[in-house]
C-alpha cells in the first residue's frame, strides 16, 4: 500500500507540473492553447476505443509538433507497442510531415512495485518515414533502453503488435 500511495503522490506531482506549466504562457497564449486543444481533441478522437489515454498533450517548437500521450493503469503492458503504433497513426494524421517534431507514448504500472514503460520516438526529421525512437523500461527496478529502429524491434518487446500492425496495414 505504501508503494501504491508513493506512485499516487510522484504521478499527481508530474500531472500538477504539466498543469503548472502549461499554465504560465501567458496572457497572448491563449489562440495557441485553443489551436493545441483542437489537435489534443483530434487525437484523443483518434485514439478513442484503442488507446487507453489519460493524458493528451501537444506541443510547438520552431514549427515543429510535439506529441505526448500519458495511459494510465488501465493500459497493458502487452498492449504497448499497439499503443506505440496507434499513437504514431495519429500523430501522422494530424500533422503533415514538415511539422511533426517527435512523439512520446507513456505507460504507469501499479503493483507491487509501481513503474513506467515510456517510448520516445526520434525526431521526424531525423528519420524516413521508419519506426526509429527508444524505448526505456523501468519494471525490473533499474532503467532499461532499448533502441527502436523497426517493427522487429518493436515486436522482440512486445510480440502482440505484429497482429496489430497486419490488422492496420502498418508497413515500417
Amino acid at each position: 500500500m505504501r508503494n501504491f500511495k508513493v506512485f499516487a503522490c510522484i504521478f499527481l506531482a508530474m500531472v500538477l507540473t504539466l498543469f503548472s506549466l502549461t499554465g504560465c504562457s501567458g496572457s497572448d497564449g491563449g489562440d495557441e492553447e485553443n489551436e493545441y486543444q483542437s489537435y489534443e481533441d483530434n487525437i484523443s478522437a483518434a485514439l478513442s476505443g484503442e488507446v487507453p489515454a489519460t493524458l493528451i498533450t501537444v506541443s510547438e517548437d520552431e514549427g515543429a509538433f510535439s506529441l505526448d500521450v500519458s495511459i494510465g493503469p488501465s493500459g497493458s503492458v502487452s498492449n504497448f507497442g499497439d499503443y506505440i503504433l496507434a499513437v504514431r497513426a495519429a500523430f501522422e494524421a494530424e500533422f503533415p510531415a514538415e511539422s511533426r517534431g517527435d512523439f512520446d507514448v507513456s505507460l504507469a504500472i501499479q503493483g507491487k512495485t509501481p513503474s513506467l514503460i515510456r517510448y520516445s520516438s526520434d525526431d521526424y526529421s531525423e528519420i524516413n518515414g521508419s519506426l526509429s525512437g527508444s524505448l526505456s523500461d523501468n519494471r525490473s527496478g533499474q532503467v532499461v533502453f532499448t533502441t527502436i529502429s523497426s517493427l522487429d524491434d518493436l515486436a522482440e518487446q512486445f510480440p502482440a503488435v505484429r497482429a496489430y500492425a497486419e490488422d492496420h496495414g502498418y508497413e515500417g
